[in-house]
């Protein structure tokens, strides 16, 4: 038997929700697909610690907090608020790939303190069954990154 101690994995999500319509997608899309027996749950059972950030502003927060698919994923894994503030004026929805690249650079020094797997995902994008473990499992065969296509 090895003395070397098993070490934890860890995956990490992070996404940018702001919006009614991106609530939306998120919260009757993504999550319910995220939460599936064949994704999140998943993962669990094959011994992850999974964490979910989500980058909102606080009137999508009223939105998204009471839902049943939000509470569903926050029974699932930790979940985080990282609440954004618009400057006056802004054009959120111009803004959105720069707040993304800001969402990026929050993230990753998190994950690379933590050594996790990382996902930065956008709101309206879909998992098929079993797309996070066939996802991980390629991580796990020697891969340093996973790039994955929306349909």
């Amino acid at each position: 038997m090895s003395n070397e101690v098993s070490k934890k994995k860890t995956y990490i999500m992070s996404n940018l929700v702001y919006g009614q319509m991106y609530a939306e997608l998120w919260l009757e899309n993504q999550l319910k697909s995220l939460c599936d027996q064949t994704n999140l749950p998943e993962l669990r059972k094959l011994g992850y610690d999974i964490e979910y950030a989500v980058f909102t502003d606080d009137e999508t927060l009223q939105i998204i907090s009471r839902h049943p698919n939000f509470m569903a994923l926050s029974q699932l894994c930790a979940v985080h608020i990282v609440k954004m503030v618009w400057p006056p004026d802004t054009d959120k929805f111009m803004s959105r790939y720069g707040v993304l690249l800001e969402m990026f650079h929050k993230i990753l020094p998190i994950a690379l303190e933590k050594d996790a797997i990382l996902s930065v995902l956008v709101a309206d994008l879909v998992f098929a069954q079993g797309a996070l473990p066939k996802l991980i499992s390629k991580i796990e065969d020697g891969h340093d990154a996973v790039f994955m296509v929306p349909i």
